[in-house]
């Protein structure tokens, strides 16, 4: 009757004699040894050496105690709490698994730590800004008196020209990491297609204002929206995501070409599949695994900080989805995101 309890645990189990000889073992003690089957008569600390080394007491496999217990497998770390109870007749060992309790706490103190850097950046960048700003300012008034003035000494024209756009472009990753710290509404449930009509708004209005750089007007966007595809989530976190993404495609194009967004809601899977094609040359194969990295760019000169996809792919994963990239075999790169479809009940 006890190798049968012992069988149906869900837990790693062990039953010993008196004399630390392994009586039974139930599958997922097995397992975790390597063992297919258990030997008769084989000693305890010869079939499960780890688990000897984590115990105390003489001898230690009959001694009733807890030990905490890490044992490292297909290069993941498994994390158990052994209790050893002492039997009339030898000894019972459950190793009762907390590795997902233990994960956890580490995603938790991650999450408190993560916060704790946000906060401090958001402040870092807020006072930078400041005199970033008056920097920034006075350049362009030197600029605009030496050229009424008639004095263009090439090598100052050139310095100032380089300060003005390094400046520029520190005040713009500061922007972003800023706007990045700051939660301004509250989740809702939307449809995606709006919060893309909004990202789609923003582009043409800076575009227009001449914020974006040259070369979108030459871009057609075709979509093809789906009104049950309905997402939970902060509404202009999403509309900054998409911003992003389509900018990103966008600029890829050099100017001509198309951008094609396509809007599926698949209620097998319960999720809400999202993808951005664009009709460019794609990503170089040795950048693929980069794209999302905090301030990696292919972009050429100043142009963009490097932090929009870093940005995207996190706000993202905030929402519950996923975002990846690849290429088209017919050429081109498509993002692909997929959110949790919005339930009825919210």
């Amino acid at each position: 009757m006890t190798k049968e309890i012992i069988h149906g645990l869900p837990w790693p189990a062990i039953l010993l004699d008196e004399t630390g000889v392994v009586v039974h073992a139930n599958n997922l003690a097995l397992e975790l040894a390597g063992l297919r089957e258990l030997p008769e008569g084989a000693p305890f600390e010869e079939l499960f050496p780890e688990l000897d080394h984590a115990l105390q007491g003489a001898p230690r496999s009959v001694v009733t105690q807890k030990a905490p217990l890490t044992l490292r497998r297909d290069s993941a770390d498994l994390h158990f709490q052994l209790h050893v109870r002492r039997l009339s007749k030898g000894s019972l060992m459950v190793l009762f698994d907390e590795t997902e309790m233990r994960n956890l706490e580490l995603r938790s103190a991650q999450n408190v730590r993560l916060a704790s850097l946000g906060f401090m950046l958001a402040g870092v960048c807020h006072e930078v800004a400041n005199p970033l700003a008056a920097t920034y300012s006075m350049v362009q008034t030197l600029q605009t008196r030496m050229n009424t003035s008639g004095s263009l000494d090439p090598i100052v024209t050139r310095g100032l020209d380089n300060i003005a756009s390094n400046v520029r472009r520190i005040l713009q990753v500061s922007s972003r990491v800023s706007a990045f710290s700051r939660v301004c509404d509250e989740p809702q449930t939307f449809a995606v297609d709006h919060a893309i009509d909004e990202a789609l708004a923003l582009l043409a209005t800076e575009s227009e204002l001449g914020q974006l750089g040259e070369g979108l007007q030459g871009v057609s966007i075709r979509r093809r929206q789906n009104p049950t595809a309905v997402v939970f989530g902060r509404l202009h976190e999403l509309r900054q995501v998409f911003f992003n993404i389509l900018l990103n495609s966008m600029q890829a194009l050099g100017g001509r070409g198309e951008v094609m967004v396509d809007v599926n809601y698949a209620p097998a899977d319960d999720v809400v599949v999202i993808t951005v094609q664009d009709s460019g040359p794609g990503i170089p194969k040795e950048h693929l695994h980069r794209v999302f990295e905090p301030f990696f760019s292919t972009k050429a000169g100043n142009h963009g900080s490097g932090l929009g996809l870093a940005i995207s792919y996190e706000l993202v994963l905030e929402h519950g989805g996923e975002l990846s990239v690849t290429n088209q075999p017919a050429g081109g790169a498509c993002f692909r995101l997929v959110f949790p479809v919005a339930s009825e009940d919210l």
